[in-house]
């Protein structure tokens, strides 16, 4: 079972990052209010002017630090990336590309699969 948290900053190092949605393991010992790193499963950001910040500066610290998947809605190209294996080097190793028309499918949280349509709208 996961957490659906929207808009809400997860501390990285010192700094603050904050994404559209986390989804968290939903466990007992999660602090909802100030989640751990650990508890993150992914993060969901959507870009139109902030893509080139989100993709490259985001996406690559939040692999750095070990948050498992990040998706990226791009609504400039129309489509959803998913970002995942994490990498304290280089944010993250795997990458694929979800256009309008398939479902996007989540690798750290079982059965969490969204058409890109209906995100995209």
């Amino acid at each position: 079972m996961a957490a659906v948290l929207p808009q809400r900053p997860f501390t990285v190092d010192e700094f603050h990052r904050l994404c559209e949605v986390g989804i968290l393991d939903r466990d007992e010992r999660v602090e909802l209010a100030h989640p751990r790193l650990d508890s993150v499963l992914m993060v969901i950001d959507v870009a139109d002017t902030t893509l080139h910040y989100d993709r490259n500066l985001k996406n690559s610290h939040y692999g750095a630090v070990g948050i498992r998947e990040a998706w990226l809605v791009d609504l400039s190209n129309r489509l959803i990336e998913v970002f995942h294996d994490p990498s304290p080097e280089s944010g993250y190793t795997q990458s694929a590309s979800f256009p309008s028309g398939p479902s996007a499918e989540s690798i750290s949280v079982p059965g969490l699969s969204v058409q890109v349509d209906d995100v995209l709208g």
